[in-house]
């Protein structure tokens, strides 16, 4: 073994040790991660991952140079990252399983607590090899996109950062509504809307991969949110004098910000607007409603519409190469699943079904590796209990009352107010007993607005999209029963935003006239979004 300035030259001796190693390594880590499934479809994913890990490494991994300082970097991350996990299984059934077991077997007595520190420092060189993997390969291609901003995307993410700064650390000094309404004993449910805050973050979903939250709606989530929430558990570390040990949401939260303003940014370019329409295009989605709303409400939602868009982008940017960027849109939320056309540029039926077959082992490899197989025995069950709310779901004229006050809630704040809910303060919805004919007219504009457009790549993905969101909220009713579709408008709400902007971009051939009916649209908006944000915020600072 030799140094080169910061790398290590590794020998072929050393190549052929490192590669034992990790092979042995990597069903540790899937144990660790399936802390709280059965004991028995645990062991199977364990003996799969074995499998996948030997398989991997032998045909994949050659390592042949390391970069010390990048290494030293990875294993901080790895011990960072798994002393967290450890504590996620200290509770766990299936741990106090495997530790009998390895007790019959080995003849003497472990304590959970050592078994389970045995069970993080085995899975550690994986730990270490994945997070090298990251910074050397993904990390490059992060830094080349943020170089490739635009003067206008630099201060439409400064805006927002400054934005963000200001009003989270602001607002969660003086509430805990949005991050985790959590009275100490209790996590409350359906505090704003329908949203699950107080459970994903107390049970920290963005960190603990098998979280029952990260249930097979969203079978991946813990995996693809990791990018974000350790740089903010560290930074959290960091700011440590932060009231109510409250630094992690406010980061995660000024990351949401951030998010957003990315996906806006990939949504502007594959529109292929000039600089000066970006900046009209940025602030119609800014003055969204779930655009304001789930930049403050910890959710799912922001990282999974994130890699959906991504998915897109990457598809737009490198048609010809297989999207393995599908396995983030899917993992985060199993409904992107829909998305699979774009895995890759369909040239010939051969190839396109080769890629969509790789892109679906490469899943299941994901799935198995990350502890996660667990959920396909309880497919069955977990499907039975999300689907049985159909059975009494709302009544076709609930579900269109619903649907049109969905589309006019992008747009413009539909109107809330407070209730009791499971003996909790809730701010909800109010129940709507007709349709909204604001909804039916900027429905009918966003369909002229692809009309207009229809020679427009991203205006025939934007009215898909919008059909998509037909079938998922009105006619299969997802969200209807709790009056809840609120939740879900941020995933949809792009699509609808575009072709309202391509409708007047269109129309109005001048451009003075164009900018005055964005400008104006997004003064209505602010009107109505910002005071329907007050009286949540009110609610927010009376309750929490």
């Amino acid at each position: 073994m030799k140094k080169e300035g910061n790398e290590i030259i590794v020998s072929s001796k050393i190549n052929l040790l490192i590669k034992i190693v990790l092979i042995l390594s990597v069903p540790f880590l899937t144990l660790l991660l399936s802390n709280r499934y059965p004991a028995g479809p645990t062991l199977i994913g364990a003996f799969l991952s074995f499998g996948i890990g030997l398989y991997l490494v032998t045909k994949k991994v050659k390592v042949e140079k390391i970069n010390i300082y990048k290494l030293i970097l990875s294993l901080y991350i790895s011990l960072f990252t798994i002393k967290e996990w450890i504590v996620f299984c200290k509770n766990s059934g299936n741990v106090l399983i495997f530790n009998k077991l390895a007790n019959d077997i080995l003849g003497f007595h472990f304590s959970d607590k050592v078994f389970i520190t045995l069970m993080g420092t085995l899975a550690i060189p994986f730990t270490v090899f994945l997070v090298y993997l990251f910074i050397v390969k993904i990390i490059p291609k992060v830094w080349q996109f943020f170089k490739s901003f635009t003067k206008n995307e630099k201060r439409y993410v400064g805006v927002i950062v400054a934005l963000a700064v200001i009003l989270v650390v602001g607002i969660t000094f003086k509430t805990t509504a949005f991050s985790k309404p959590y009275d100490g004993k209790v996590e409350w449910y359906d505090v704003i809307y329908t949203a699950d805050s107080g459970s994903i973050v107390c049970g920290n979903a963005f960190w603990n991969i098998s979280y029952e939250e990260n249930d097979i709606r969203q079978p991946l989530f813990g995996v693809f949110a990791l990018p974000f929430s350790i740089p903010a558990k560290i930074l959290g570390d960091v700011f440590f004098f932060f009231p109510n040990d409250y630094a992690y949401e406010i980061i995660l939260t000024i990351g949401q910000f951030i998010l957003l303003a990315i996906t806006t940014i990939m949504l502007g370019r594959m529109l292929k607007l000039s600089e000066d329409d970006k900046k009209y295009f940025y602030l119609l989605i800014s003055c969204s409603f779930p655009y304001i709303l789930f930049s403050f409400l910890l959710e799912q939602y922001v990282i999974a519409l994130f890699y959906l868009i991504l998915t897109f982008y990457y598809h737009w940017s490198k048609p010809e190469k297989t999207n393995y960027l599908y396995i983030g849109a899917v993992g985060t939320l199993i409904t992107s699943g829909i998305v699979f056309p774009v895995i890759t540029k369909f040239k010939n039926l051969k190839n396109w079904i080769t890629s969509v077959f790789k892109c679906f082992l490469a899943f299941v490899a994901v799935l198995i590796v990350a502890g996660q197989l667990p959920q396909i025995f309880e497919l069955v069950d977990k499907f039975n209990s999300l689907f049985g709310d159909f059975s009494h779901s709302s009544t076709l004229s609930d579900k269109l009352y619903q649907f049109t006050h969905f589309i006019k809630g992008i747009f413009l704040a539909n109107p809330g107010h407070y209730e009791t809910i499971f003996f909790h303060p809730s701010y909800q919805l109010i129940h709507f007993t007709n349709v909204s004919l604001v909804g039916i007219g900027l429905f009918i504009l966003c369909i002229v607005g692809f009309i207009l457009n229809k020679n427009n790549k991203m205006a025939l993905i934007s009215l898909l999209w919008i059909g998509f969101s037909i079938l998922i909220l009105f006619v299969l009713g997802w969200g209807t029963a709790e009056n809840g579709l609120v939740l879900y408008s941020l995933y949809f709400a792009w699509a609808y935003l575009i072709l309202y902007f391509l409708f007047f971009k269109t129309i109005f051939k001048k451009k003075i006239i164009f900018k005055i009916c964005i400008i104006v649209s997004c003064a209505i908006m602010l009107i109505f979004n910002i005071n329907e944000f007050l009286k949540i915020l009110k609610f927010a600072l009376i309750y929490y």
